[in-house]
């Protein structure tokens, strides 16, 4: 049937290590050598501060904070969606971003989906900025 134990450390000792120990890290963004991960690059605009407001928190997810802000020059408000590259360790995370940017742009214009407007980026964040 199964293994019977006496105690917690026999059961321990005989599963061997927890699941954490056993798998390693796979898919991981290339260190350059020095135990930092490559600065990922999107190509998007980076003049996110000089034309965004910043106000108050909307929501949060896995990756990322969703903002209120205000365009500076039309004074609109809009969404922003900051997503934290330091999260994407991965280059299935990375692809996702550029995936979701350009799935919105497709979609502009459609009369059920929020309006996307750019995306932008800096040294530390990727900016998605939708109605």
């Amino acid at each position: 049937m199964g293994a019977c134990f006496s105690s917690a450390s026999a059961a321990t000792a005989a599963a061997g290590p927890p699941k954490a120990e056993k798998r390693k890290r796979r898919g991981a963004a290339s260190p350059d050598g020095q135990g930092k991960a490559v600065r990922v690059e999107f190509g998007y605009d980076r003049d996110f501060e000089a034309r965004y407001e910043v106000g108050r928190l909307l929501g949060h997810g896995q990756f990322g904070y969703t903002f209120a802000a205000t365009d500076r020059g039309s004074g609109d408000r809009v969404a922003v969606k900051r997503i934290d590259k330091a999260k994407m360790d991965r280059p299935v995370a990375v692809e996702d971003v550029k995936r979701e940017v350009k799935i919105l742009k497709a979609l502009q214009g459609h009369e059920n989906i929020v309006n996307f407007y750019n995306a932008f980026e800096d040294d530390s964040y990727v900016y998605i900025v939708m109605e």
